[in-house]
């Protein structure tokens, strides 16, 4: 039997050893490892003995060099052999027990992962991508029976759109009633044989948004003896948990004169101070509009003077628009008496969504058809830019996505070959655990750079500080060769134990037709054929025009319908040998085992000499092996050998990741669940979404909290507060604004938070104003 030895770690560090010399109690070992995938191995041991120190399962277990404790799922395993062609000893694998299992003859099994396999738990509902515009406005023009969207100039953007929509219906509320009553922004009042005193105040009038987009708001003031001008600035901000957030969503200031001026409308255009374009707000959301003014203006001293906003008395028409609020600059917000609201007219605009099949896009411009949609504008006073976008553009390179899915798992340490250039629109991975993705990248082959035509590999590895996860490249190097008795007269050739090989040979396609669609509408044709495979192909050796045509309205490039058509016919290998070698001897250095390398965990070629089936020195890529103490069993295949069009059905669907989404639903759900250990059990609960940590920091943009659903079980002492926000509660800002915080509060408004978790970085996700998220946090009960 060769030479190993197999060494445990418990969490502590405390170590033990089995090897061909010491602590002689294994039964069998075998290592699986297959290129990309995490390596397995399983041990039997015997444990049959019933003394505690001697048993593995006991807790007092006493082969630890210090203190006891049993065998258990997470100890770290690390196995080293001897490999035939150097007999030097040479580390394996480094991984966890993930299964124990004893038989009643006293036969214990052991399973143990490489630290790869953490990512085939790990689903995330993501997309990889480089930049997005999240409901962008852009000017528009009317034609006849269409109206342009223009101005959309970003390089790479992914048509079709997320979502394209035109403001086609203005909508006004007015608030109005009885009187002209003065509420102040600054009073100065007379004080004898002293300066007069200053007093500053924020009225905040709260409203709800009847349309996607703030036009502008309409209000009147009044002022008296002023005597050093200043602004008035009329702000519009989100509500939170009940108070305007403090943060302005825009601003707009306004010069009072000198002196006085009665009861003035003051007109506010929010598409002039934001270049003709409306404020982006979510329709039926609250929001306030806040007043303040300048602490530097002045009236005539001796003389008292104010600024003040017009408010009037009355039934309000909308809801929470009953009564205005107001606070000290700095103080704390009072109700004002019932049935007050500040004098306002806010105008909205509201947006028609256009679905993809209803416009198409020539340069910068989406021409859309809007027949029988037409514009009502309210007020003339206004030029409003009515294009409203969402759309992701730019491209994501190989490493940029290996590096977002390493970082999935936190713990681990990524190092990711500087030479992953290939460049891509979108990578999704829904519907995929990351070990997937991970297979899925790797399979492709880049384009560009250093390794160009090279395909990637990925493993895991511990340093003896960090768990590292490694992408590099398959060089392919040469290795060793393997003969039939009849074939080689070299002793160190004739290892064949046994062979179990499969031809196919596959009516390859002489051509492939794909037919797509642009976003113009125009269909796209594109014809490959088997022709560049030269007297291999099956149209030169059948002489028979076999030709396939495939018909996808979502390929809409014609990158991609190039793409497709070379992948369809890579489907096609023929003349491929596939199987397994046993062979005699120890041979892990079939792959690359140096983690110095770039190459590492890739199987190199062979060269095998079977005359019975007619191979005479074919080349042959090892995809895997299994290791067993005297064997190794050799996965092989020859297909990437025989074709000379580099791209596969992998590579096809990695770089066709963007169609597989819906053109108006590339993120429409996204799904964010944790676990907390705090006790948690109230019956009624307000989630909200939050960017930050703790109960301090505000929620996301405009979003508001939702009476959480409790599911409680009690077998497994669990308590799940279930949430779900739609689209119109609350966004990110931007791409590097993200959700990164649940937090549970006992009241709709205000209260104590009770329970909450922190998305790790590599799980913060943002909401896009299209996007619903459904999240859930899970409690122990008791």
């Amino acid at each position: 039997m060769s030479a190993y030895d197999v060494m445990f770690f418990d969490s502590g560090g405390h170590t033990f050893t089995i090897s061909d010399t010491a602590n002689q109690r294994m039964r069998s070992r075998t290592l699986d490892w297959t290129e990309n995938y995490p390596r397995k191995l399983t041990l039997t041991l015997d444990n049959r003995t019933t003394v505690p120190a001697e048993n593995f399962l006991s807790s007092s277990y006493a082969g630890w060099d210090v203190g006891t404790g049993a065998l258990d799922i997470g100890i770290a395993i690390m196995y080293s052999v001897y490999p035939t062609a150097t007999n030097t000893r040479t580390e394996v694998f480094w991984g966890m027990i993930t299964e124990l299992s004893q038989s009643s003859d006293g036969i214990l099994t052991i399973t143990a992962k490489d630290l790869l396999e953490k990512y085939e738990y790990l689903q995330p509902n993501g997309i990889v991508f480089k930049n997005y515009r999240d409901g962008e406005i852009k000017d528009t023009t009317e034609g006849v029976g269409a109206r342009t969207i223009d101005g959309c100039t970003e390089t790479g953007i992914v048509w079709p759109a997320v979502r394209v929509g035109v403001a086609t219906t203005d909508m006004r509320t007015t608030l109005s009633g009885v009187g002209t009553n003065k509420e102040y922004l600054m009073i100065s009042t007379i004080v004898p044989d002293a300066p007069d005193t200053l007093e500053y105040w924020y009225p905040a009038q709260a409203f709800v948004a009847c349309g996607d987009g703030l036009i502008g708001v309409k209000y009147e003031y009044q002022t008296q003896n002023i005597s050093v001008v200043g602004h008035i600035q009329c702000r519009l901000q989100a509500d939170v948990e009940g108070y305007p957030s403090g943060v302005d969503i825009a601003v707009s200031e306004y010069q009072i004169a000198l002196g006085t001026e009665a009861a003035t409308p003051r007109q506010v255009d929010f598409t002039d101070e934001l270049a003709s374009k409306s404020v982006a707000i979510e329709k039926g959301q609250k929001y306030w509009i806040v007043f303040s003014c300048d602490d530097t203006i002045r009236c005539t001293e001796d003389a008292g003077g104010f600024v003040a906003i017009i408010y009037h008395t009355g039934v309000a028409a909308l809801p929470y628009t009953d009564h205005y609020w107001w606070k000290l600059h700095d103080g704390a917000w009072t109700e004002s008496a019932a049935d007050r609201n500040l004098t306002l007219i806010l105008d909205f605009a509201d947006y028609t969504e256009i679905i993809s099949d209803d416009y198409y896009v020539s340069g910068t411009t989406i021409v859309t058809n809007t027949n029988g949609i037409p514009i009502t504008p309210i007020d003339t006073y206004y030029h409003l830019h009515r294009g409203k976008v969402s759309y992701y553009y730019g491209t994501v390179t190989t490493g940029e996505i290996f590096t977002k899915l390493t970082g999935y798992d936190t713990e681990m340490t990524a190092s990711i070959d500087a030479d992953c250039n290939t460049t891509f629109s979108l990578y999704q991975t829904r519907g995929k655990s990351v070990g997937e993705c991970f297979r899925e990248l790797c399979d492709t082959f880049e384009t560009t750079g250093a390794r160009s035509g090279y395909q990637h590999v990925i493993t895991a590895y511990n340093d003896d500080v960090n768990d590292i996860v490694q992408v590099g490249f398959k060089t392919n190097p040469d290795g060793r060769t393997f003969s039939h008795g009849a074939d080689s007269t070299t002793d160190d050739e004739l290892r064949i134990v046994s062979i179990n090989l499969k031809r196919t040979t596959t009516q390859r396609p002489a051509s492939v037709i794909v037919i797509g669609k642009a976003a113009s509408g125009a269909p796209i044709i594109v014809q490959r054929d088997d022709g560049s495979l030269g007297t291999s192909s099956f149209r030169t050796k059948s002489r028979m025009q076999l030709m396939t045509t495939l018909t996808d309205e979502s390929i809409n490039t014609l990158v991609d319908a190039d793409r497709k058509a070379w992948q369809i016919l890579d489907s096609f290998a023929r003349d491929t040998w596939e199987g397994t070698v046993i062979v005699a001897g120890v041979f892990p250095d079939l792959f690359d085992l140096s983690v110095a390398s770039e190459s590492y965990g890739a199987g190199g070629h062979i060269h095998l000499k079977y005359s019975p089936l007619g191979i005479n020195n074919v080349e042959f890529h090892v995809r895997g092996f299994v290791l067993h103490e005297n064997t190794t069993e050799i996965q092989i295949s020859n297909d990437d050998l025989l074709l000379l069009n580099a791209l596969t059905e992998a590579r096809g669907r990695a770089e066709r990741s963007e169609s597989f989404l819906a053109p108006d639903d590339p993120f429409t759900t996204a799904f964010v669940s944790g676990y907390t250990p705090t006790i948690t059990a109230d019956a009624s609960l307000y989630m909200v979404l939050r960017n930050g940590g703790g109960g301090t920091e505000a929620p996301i943009a405009e979003c508001h909290r939702i009476l959480a659903t409790k599911m409680a079980n009690t077998r497994w002492n669990t308590n799940v507060y279930h949430a779900e926000f739609e689209t119109d509660n609350g966004h990110t800002i931007d791409g590097t604004d993200l959700v990164t915080n649940l937090i549970m509060y006992d009241a709709p408004t205000g209260g104590a938070v009770h329970a909450g978790i922190s998305l790790s970085t590599s799980l913060q996700f943002p909401k896009w104003r299209t996007t619903r998220v459904i999240a859930e946090i899970r409690c122990k009960a008791s």
